[in-house]
Order: structure tokens, then sequence, then C-alpha cells
């Protein structure tokens, strides 16, 4: 239920979420790498629908630029890129992981958390980027069987200004909530459940975004 969902969330966020989640050694490294990607022309369009498994792979993804204006790098095992800090993504899909399995124990899930189906992405907002209102289910199934059961946001700039935008807005009840996007955050969500989005940035935003994901 709706409810149950909010409530395994919100245990979920008493254990591992919030400001100051990841050390800012830590923060500082994925950022550095991420700058170090757009640098060398990796991040490619942000589209709307669906994971891809590959940086070759379309399923149910559609760009469209009035609903979002942002930049991706999907970060897998092996890394697929050279260019930066490999061994920054390499531990960041271990962190993911740890909280995966944190997650799991806890019970903060409906449904188990699958070791193999977490996807990770470096996102790249533009001045002038956002992301309109969403959930984080994609219209088409997938065609692996995953199911979006957590959205994981960890931000990674070191410094932010409310009056620069850029904000996630959260449409939770009884009213939104918007959480500025400071170094080292992280932010849960239940995918199916909570509908958000990114307000418009008028400054360069990166983060980490990913999906904790169930297998039927």
């Amino acid at each position: 239920t709706a409810a149950g969902g909010r409530a395994r969330l919100a245990r979920a966020a008493r254990l591992c979420g919030g400001p100051g989640w990841l050390r800012a050694a830590d923060t500082a490294a994925l950022l550095a790498d991420a700058l170090a990607l757009e640098a060398a022309g990796v991040p490619r369009a942000a589209g709307v629908g669906g994971v891809a498994e590959s940086e070759s792979s379309d399923w149910a993804v559609e760009l469209k630029t009035e609903l979002r204006r942002a930049a991706s790098v999907w970060i897998h095992e092996p890394p697929l890129s050279l260019h930066g800090a490999p061994a920054a993504r390499l531990a960041l899909l271990s962190t993911a992981e740890a909280l995966r399995a944190e997650l799991l124990d806890a019970g903060c899930t409906a449904r188990p958390l699958d070791t193999e189906a977490t996807s990770l992405a470096y996102l790249y907002y533009p001045a002038g980027g956002f992301y309109r209102r969403h959930r984080d289910t994609p219209p088409a199934p997938s065609p692996t069987g995953e199911h979006r059961e957590v959205s994981l946001l960890l931000y990674l700039d070191p410094v932010w200004r409310p009056d620069w935008g850029g904000a996630l807005r959260i449409f939770a009840e009884p009213a939104p909530v918007d959480v500025q996007p400071e170094a080292g955050t992280l932010v849960l969500m239940h995918s199916p459940l909570l509908e958000h989005e990114v307000l418009e940035t008028s400054r360069a935003r990166h983060c980490v975004v990913g999906w904790l994901c169930s297998v039927t």
C-alpha cells in the first residue's frame, strides 16, 4: 500500500539518508570523476521513460526536452570509460551494494532488492536544466523483469545557494518538500509512489542518480 511504502522509506531514511551521508572526500572524488567525464565529452542527453542497461540500449527511453534537460553517464562494472577516475566509480558501486543490503536487512521494501539489478549514473543539469514532475516508473515493462523499488539521489556540488534553484521538489503529503542539492546529501524515495521534479537551475548541477530494483 501507499502508506506501507511511505513507512518503509521513512525507516530507510532514518537508517541511512539525509545530509552528510557521504564523506566530503568521497563526494569530492565522485565530482572530480564526473567533471573529467564531462570534459572528455562522455555524457549523453538524458531521456525519459526507462533505464538503459548499456549505453547502446534505447529501451523505453525518449528524448523529450520539454520534460527534461540534462545529460547522464551510466556507471558500470567494469567501467566503460577510462576517462576520469574509474576507481571512484567502483567505490560508488560498492557503496550502493552496501546500501542495498542494509535496506534489505531492515525490511525497507515490499519486495527483495536484487543484487544484480542496481542502476547508477552521473547526472548533469546545465544552467537552465530541469526535470518536470514525474514518477520513476517507466510506462513500458522492463525486458529483464526489473521493477524500480527505491530511487536514490546523491548530491555532489560542495557549494549550493537556494537562490540558484535546482532543488528537488518531492510531492509528499500534506505539502511538497524541497531538498537543496548539497554535497553528500542522500535522498531515498519509493519509486512507484512519489512524484517529484527538479526545479530549473541557474548553475550547473551534478549528482548521482540510481535505482534499486526487484526482479520478477
